[in-house]
């Protein structure tokens, strides 16, 4: 992610993706076969959008909450606007783990509720989303939950009050098309990135007049 950063800050028209590297990569490269898997998947979920949909999570945090920064997945963390929000799609999951289709922004509470209740233990897998799903199936699923839940009420009460509950792990994954400089709230960059592409990211974002904040990884 420091490099797409940069790259975005430098000028480029948007955020690149694993698709952008193809043409760079050797043959032989295991990018190609990511490459490859991930443009299959998308193709089928419908959120391929030429190759330029970038994957990151929504995160249920309060106001004002700095976004973590993962070492792992190149210390720079963007938040988006609500603009990018509303364009992107949502899967409780990892969408490589799950035959259920993105949601829409409109649908966004029910991906929200089943992280939620997957989390705090009362069901697994609901993908109540699931194009697949007649309405019969559906229907019988939320009465299913609404039944685990209204079965231990003070259970969800005290996990949704914990502060601990899903601390750092609570969000959804997001996938949002077409990600220009535009679409950048904030930036975070962690202490570990190196000094000088810290330096220069930062050097960037100030002159495109985008709050950047730089933290230790959490």
């Amino acid at each position: 992610m420091r490099q797409k950063s940069l790259n975005l800050l430098g000028g480029a028209p948007r955020l690149r993706t694993l698709h952008d590297l193809v043409p760079e990569l050797e043959a032989g490269s295991p990018y190609l076969v990511q490459a490859a898997m991930r443009r299959y998947m998308e193709r089928a979920k419908g959120t391929f959008h030429d190759g330029t949909t970038a994957y990151g999570v929504m995160l249920l945090r309060g106001p004002g909450a700095p976004a973590p920064v993962l070492d792992a997945f190149g210390g720079v963390a963007l938040t988006l606007t609500r603009t990018a929000t509303e364009r992107a799609t949502f899967l409780p999951v990892d969408s490589m783990l799950t035959a259920q289709r993105p949601a829409t922004f409109d649908q966004l509470p029910s991906v929200v509720a089943e992280r939620v209740l997957r989390d705090a233990g009362f069901v697994d897998a609901m993908e109540m989303n699931d194009a697949r799903l007649s309405d019969r199936e559906r229907s019988n699923r939320i009465r299913a939950v609404e039944a685990a839940v209204r079965g231990d009420a003070s259970r969800v009460t005290e996990l949704l009050n914990d502060p601990q509950f899903g601390r750092g792990m609570l969000h959804v994954e997001a996938q949002v098309p077409n990600v220009t400089l535009a679409d950048v709230q904030r930036i975070d960059v962690s202490t570990a990135t190196p000094i000088a592409q810290r330096d220069r990211i930062v050097e960037l974002a100030e002159r495109a007049g985008i709050p950047v904040a730089v933290a230790s990884s959490g």
